[in-house]
């Protein structure tokens, strides 16, 4: 056992490469396709950068800074208690 895993309980599910790939290239779009759509909408109506960034702002704020401190917890209770992963996942979207 390495510091890193102290307490953790081992991972149900198993290493699946081509989910991995999926869920890399889905990252990807996600990070790269607002930025790109933010340029081309720029270029096409002149609309002003500020407003995409305070977009950005409040997409950090409503779902960093509010969203994931409380759903952390419960996370971590879900991984004790495993009957109710499926409903965690289902509803803390």
């Amino acid at each position: 056992m390495t510091p890193f895993t102290q307490g953790v309980s081992p991972a149900l599910v198993q290493f699946d490469p081509v989910a991995a790939t999926g869920l890399a290239v889905a990252a990807g779009l996600c990070l790269v396709g607002p930025i790109v759509a933010c340029l081309w909408w720029y270029r096409r109506s002149g609309a002003p950068l500020a407003a995409f960034g305070a977009g950005a702002l409040v997409f950090l704020v409503s779902q960093v800074i509010l969203r994931l401190p409380w759903q952390i917890p419960p996370g971590r209770w879900v991984q004790v208690h495993q009957q109710w992963l499926l409903p965690f996942l289902l509803f803390s979207r």
